[in-house]
Formats: C-alpha cells, structure tokens, sequence
C-alpha cells in the first residue's frame, strides 16, 4: 500500500513536471512564432525600402537621361543658333555696305542739289541783271536822239545783250530739264526701293526686306511705314521692338493709311504696347472707319454701343453696325438684329431682326442661329 501511494506521488510529480515541460515549450513556441513575425515585418520592411530605392534610382536614372536629351538638346539648339548669329552677321555686314552704299549715294544727291541750286540762284541774278540792262537799254532806245550813229551803236549794243539773255535763257532751261531729270530718278529710286522690299518679303528674306522698306518709309512711303511697323511689331527680320513699331504705324496713320489707323485704335482700345486710352482708340477707329475698312467699323459701333471712349451714342451704333454688316461682317449683323428686334437706336422691326439673323447664321454664327429658332 506504502508502495502504491509513493508510485502515485512520483507519478504526480512526473505529471506536474511534464505540464510544466509542456507550458515551458509553449511559450518557447510563442516567443518563436512572435520572433519570427517581427523578422517577417522587418523583412517586408526592407523590401519595401528596397522597392523604394529602387523606383527612385530608376526615376534617378531616367531623369539623368532626360537631362542628358536636354543637354544635347541644347547642344544643338546653341550649334543652330551660332550658325544663325554667324549668318546674321554676315546679312548683317551686307546690310551694313548696301547703307553705307546708299548714304554716299544720297550725300552725293545732296551734294548735286546744292550745286544746282547755287547755279540757278547764279542764274537767277543773272537774269535779274540782264533785264535790268534790257530795260535800260529800251529806255534809252525809245528817247529821242538826233545823233544816228551813236542811235545805230545802241542797237547793236541792244541786240547783243538780246542775244546773250537768250542764251541764258536756254541754259536756264537746261538746268531746269537736269532738275526735274534728278527729281524723276529720286522718284524712280523709291519705287525700285518699294519694289525690293515687296520682291524680298514675298520670299522671306525679312533682312533685305526691312533695309528696302525703311529705305522707302524714309521717303514717307505710306504703305513701306505700316510693314515697317509690322516687322518691328512681330520681329521679322531685326529683333522685336514694339516702340519703334509704334512709331512706324504713327507715321503711316498720320498719311491716312487706313490699315495703320486701325492699328493704332486696336492698341489703344486694348493697351499694353501704349497706354490703354479708349478716346484715343475711337479717334483711330473712326478716321480708319471713314475709309471703309470693315473691322474698324464694327469696332466703332461697338464703342458707340457700349459707351467705350465715346457718349453712348444708338443711332451712331446702328449707322457703323449697318456698314459693316453690309460688308458681310457677322457679328456686326448680330449686334444690328439685336437693335432691331431690341428697339435700340431705332423702331423695334422683327423682320428687319430676322433679315440680320439669317444673314449672321449663314456664316455660322451660332447665336444667330439660336435666334432665329426662337424667332419662329
């Protein structure tokens, strides 16, 4: 019995153990399954920041070989631009003796019409002095004299000074003939200068073009001053320069070239390049206006319309509206419909409306449409 109770506490004692063994291994296992949680965390964590490095060494490198295409890029853009800087030197230094050329030219001109106007001064008291003796001579001639020899040596002396006066006389006419000669080759110089200048921008030479056209502007060449302008404005053929391009359209527009005129109220009306100055604007529309050009009468009756520059002014709206929307301008027959069907300036004319609409739908104009459809 003794026997039996020791077998079961050792027993016992072998069972506790065991459980103890069991739960010992347990938490062995857990800090094991804990562990190697935490080295799979830290694993994907650095997979993770390789992933990392690795997009951004990839974004690294293609940034590299972007910069590099920008690089030779640029290398080629700087090769391109040396080559254009050297060719412009060159249209350049060719400009340069062609003005150098055509200076000397004008200084020798000048040089020719002082001459020509010293010898006709000359002339001219020459002249003044023989009709001077001439009349002398009459006087002495018509009094009465009883000695008919010294009578007979007047005359002679009367039909020598006849003879030299005219022989001044043709030589004045001469130098009159080379003058106007000279002023018709100054005229013809103009005209082969406008010719150039048209034959060189035609074929894109901007260079050779603005040397001619200012050759002719300086001859107050209307037409040459307004593509001066432009050139200067948008940099064809010499660098952009928008004050010197105002200049230019100024001088043009003061000669009544309607294109200029109507330049010079866009810049005003819209500022930037000048002042912005809306009574200014309507000036230049209105004086461009008054020689039929389209868009200068649109955009007067637009300033009339709204009171823009000018005293709201309806009937004068409806009368520059009228012009141009006779010239086909499509949102000129717009606005004139609106007045019409709105009693604007005028009596409220539904169909005179309709006419206007139709007339600015058949170019596209959407609103126009859309109108008509609301008119039916």
């Amino acid at each position: 019995m003794l026997d039996i109770k020791l077998e079961l506490k050792t027993h016992s004692q072998e069972e506790k153990r065991l459980k103890a063994e069991v739960i010992r291994r347990e938490e062995s296992v857990k800090k094991a399954e804990e562990k190697h949680a935490e080295e799979s965390k830290f694993r994907e964590e650095i997979q993770r920041q390789l992933d990392i490095q690795r997009k951004e060494e990839d974004k690294a490198n293609a940034e590299f070989l972007r910069q590099q295409e920008l690089l030779k890029q640029s290398e080629a853009k700087y090769t391109e631009e040396a080559k254009l800087r050297e060719e412009t030197q060159r249209q350049l230094d060719i400009h340069r003796k062609e003005e150098d050329k055509a200076n000397a030219e004008f200084l020798h001109q000048q040089e020719l019409l002082k001459q020509s106007e010293a010898k006709y001064t000359e002339e001219s008291k020459l002249r003044e002095e023989t009709q001077r003796q001439l009349d002398e001579l009459k006087s002495l001639l018509e009094s009465e004299s009883k000695d008919e020899p010294d009578r007979k040596y007047r005359r002679g002396v009367f039909f020598s000074v006849v003879f030299i006066a005219a022989l001044i006389a043709f030589a004045g006419m001469w130098s009159f003939v080379q003058s106007i000669d000279e002023q018709s080759s100054a005229k013809s110089q103009d005209e082969l200068a406008d010719e150039l200048a048209r034959k060189y921008y035609a074929a894109e030479d901007y260079g050779r073009a603005l040397y001619w056209y200012r050759k002719s502007a300086e001859h107050n060449n209307a037409h040459a001053q307004f593509i001066l302008g432009e050139m200067y404005y948008s940099g064809k053929g010499t660098a952009q320069d928008k004050i010197e391009a105002v200049k230019w359209y100024h001088k043009s527009a003061q000669q009544g070239y309607s294109d200029a005129q109507f330049i010079l109220g866009e810049m005003y009306s819209t500022g930037g390049t000048v002042a912005r100055n809306q009574p200014e604007a309507a000036k230049w529309y209105r004086k461009s206006a008054e020689q039929g050009h389209v868009l200068a009468q649109y955009n007067l009756g637009s300033m009339y319309h709204n009171g823009s520059g000018v005293f709201q002014d309806y009937s004068e709206a409806l009368d520059w509206y009228t012009k141009a929307a006779l010239k086909g301008h499509p949102e000129a027959q717009m606005n004139l419909a609106m007045m019409y069907e709105g009693g604007e300036g005028v009596a409220i004319d539904i169909d005179e409306a309709r006419k206007w609409y139709k007339a600015s739908a058949a170019q596209g104009n959407i609103n126009a449409k859309q109108a008509l459809e609301r008119l039916k």
